[in-house]
């Protein structure tokens, strides 16, 4: 599939695989002792099919334990191989405590699900590339329907470290992964970095990159 903008031009690729990398600790929650954290992720793809225009995922990580100042935990999940036609990244992350992991799990699932109902309404009977170009003002416009729901569950059980959902249209996702180097923090090689996410008195980072598949 050739793509091109008067920017960037020609670029040919079919299909692109998004990977989770980890995270970086700049500083551990407030309190004695090291922190035990988790994230949850939930995305939200248009694959342009005209069966599936819409594919979503939702996964949780592992506990990662014994996480201090300066600590470097990568990791590498799979959360979308399929067409780059545009994709919402919805990254939770929590400091464990005495909440349940699952509601928070249920809750990105849930509020991602809700905004590709209204993606594919959004999208209608348009496919391919044209899907893409519908889709790319909506996938921004869907960022405060993915945070509702998990911010209705936050301060009852786990603390939160932070939170942010990453609209990309297509022409960003088939950039990051046909032109965009990697880069390398600490430990983690990634393309695309959330912002520093600031809770509970730390500050962390969560990575993820782009290829074609």
């Amino acid at each position: 599939m050739l793509q091109q903008w008067p920017d960037t031009g020609a670029i040919d690729i079919d299909e692109v695989t998004v990977t989770y990398k980890g995270i970086n600790c700049f500083g551990k929650t407030d309190g004695p002792g090291t922190d035990e954290v988790y994230a949850t992720i939930g995305t939200i793809a248009v694959t342009g099919g005209p069966d599936q225009p819409v594919e979503t995922s939702t996964i949780r990580t592992k506990l990662y334990t014994d996480v201090d100042n300066g600590s470097s935990v990568p990791d590498n999940i799979v959360l979308y191989k399929g067409k780059p036609f545009g994709l919402n990244i919805s990254f939770l992350l929590l400091e464990h405590d005495q909440g349940d992991p699952n509601k928070y799990y249920d809750a990105v699932k849930s509020s991602v699900q809700t905004a590709a109902g209204a993606l594919t309404t959004a999208i209608g009977g348009a496919f391919g590339p044209v899907a893409a170009g519908v889709a790319g003002p909506v996938l921004y416009e869907l960022v405060p329907a993915v945070s509702k729901g998990i911010n209705d569950l936050l301060g009852t059980g786990d603390d939160l470290i932070g939170n942010v959902t990453i609209p990309l249209t297509a022409k960003q996702v088939i950039v990051f992964a046909a032109r965009t180097r990697e880069f390398t923090e600490k430990q983690i090689n990634y393309k695309l970095p959330t912002q520093l996410l600031n809770g509970d008195g730390s500050s962390y980072k969560g990575y993820f990159t782009f290829d074609k598949a």
